[in-house]
């Protein structure tokens, strides 16, 4: 009778945590994966005990600890975006398995289990992309992030029934287009046919989910990182280029901002949600005021900003904005809870930089750009955006395509 070894358990009971987390047509149809916290528990309990000695390593442990301790002090002192110990908890423990997890895969090189989640994504990009299609023709006024505003309001089982069908989590539209740079690396430098094409289709598949997401930001960035991908090669002078060509003339020159805004619209098409928001925006840039949404998103932001100079240091209890993942943690947190928050982010990104490719390095670096301006325009702390920017990412440029295709 053959046995299960203890490390391919451990491995296939993180791939069935992960999906479920990332996934929501799993839960949907498997009520037993239902409550993420109880999944958040068990990954966190089997990182913990499988390999307590990678806690050790490095400044993480210390730091996800430092910065614990500040989230429970504001709980306990009072705040509505940490209302109660259930909401920080759910929080400390999300950043704790995407952080400490993918550096157990990484250490110990665990290309098996990284190609079963690429695959397992792979298949469920292509159901989101086709469930939601048919979703959205029978709901076409904005289904997907009318669903996630339901969810916010009535709690997950209000979107049961349509996740089953294949609807995509808005969330989770959110965090694809930090997956374009590292495809678009395979798609440019990996020698394996059947790895370009598979990487061609998850492309194409993300593109479509965004376009049918409606979320302008992410379909903004995923236009940014497309563009950045084309442009990208190897060498010092490709990262110049990149410089100059995206910040310089958006800086000084206004008429190409206009130019950019209008191709925009052009390809986004009159009746998109993201047309009415481009126009804001070109109104903003030649009228010197906001309006709309854009000057929504701006009352959030100082709002934000605001609370935080009201109380840089120890944070504040006040209510954030609302509209900005990094800038509300640094309105409550303070810099006491915001700078070892960033300095988790920086140890983990230094130490997957030291792993990628030299040649992927920018790639990542834009990878990087896209997740970070993400959490700052938008109020996506969701597990799937950290999912595709802290393992996903890192995984599709550590994936040894190569090595697989021998076998």
């Amino acid at each position: 009778m053959k046995t299960i070894s203890l490390n391919k358990f451990w491995q296939l009971l993180m791939l069935v945590l992960l999906s479920a987390l990332s996934f929501k047509f799993l839960p949907a149809w498997i009520p037993a994966l239902r409550k993420e916290w109880v999944l958040l528990v068990i990954a966190f309990m089997a990182i913990t005990v499988y390999r307590p000695k990678i806690l050790l390593q490095g400044k993480f442990l210390a730091v996800w600890v430092v910065y614990s301790l500040v989230v429970f002090l504001r709980v306990s002192f009072g705040s509505p975006m940490y209302s109660n110990y259930s909401i920080a908890i759910y929080e400390l423990l999300m950043l704790f398995v995407v952080v400490f997890l993918p550096q157990i895969i990484i250490s110990s090189n665990e290309q098996k289990f990284i190609k079963n989640l690429l695959l397992f994504c792979f298949i469920s990009l292509i159901f989101y992309a086709v469930g939601s299609y048919f979703v959205l023709q029978q709901f076409p006024t904005n289904a997907i992030r009318g669903m996630h505003v339901l969810i916010q309001d009535e709690g997950a089982s209000a979107g049961f029934d349509l996740y089953k069908m294949g609807l995509v989590d808005y969330a989770l539209c959110h965090g694809l287009p930090v997956l374009i740079p590292p495809l678009i690396y395979v798609i440019k430098n990996n020698k394996v046919a059947k790895a370009k094409w598979l990487s061609i289709v998850a492309l194409i598949l993300i593109v479509l989910l965004v376009w049918m997401s409606e979320s302008t930001t992410a379909q903004l960035l995923s236009a940014l990182m497309i563009f950045l991908g084309i442009i990208t090669k190897e060498g010092k002078k490709s990262s110049v280029i990149v410089v100059i060509v995206l910040v310089l003339p958006f800086i000084l020159v206004e008429s190409l901002q206009l130019f950019v805004l209008d191709t925009l619209g052009t390809i986004f098409g009159d009746e998109s949600s993201s047309a009415a928001k481009i126009q804001e925006l070109q109104h903003s840039i030649t009228q010197g005021e906001q309006t709309g949404d854009l000057q929504s998103r701006y009352e959030h932001y100082t709002q934000s900003i605001e609370l935080f100079l009201s109380s840089p240091i120890w944070g504040s209890s006040g209510v954030q904005g609302r509209h900005s993942a990094l800038l509300d943690r640094l309105a409550v947190l303070g810099l006491l809870g915001f700078i070892p928050l960033i300095l988790l982010f920086i140890e983990f990104f230094k130490k997957v930089f030291s792993f990628i490719p030299n040649n992927a390095r920018l790639f990542y670096i834009e990878a990087l750009i896209a997740g970070m301006s993400m959490l700052i325009a938008k109020n996506m702390w969701f597990w799937s955006v950290f999912f595709c920017l802290f393992i996903i990412m890192p995984f599709l440029f550590l994936y040894d395509f190569d090595k697989s295709a021998k076998k």
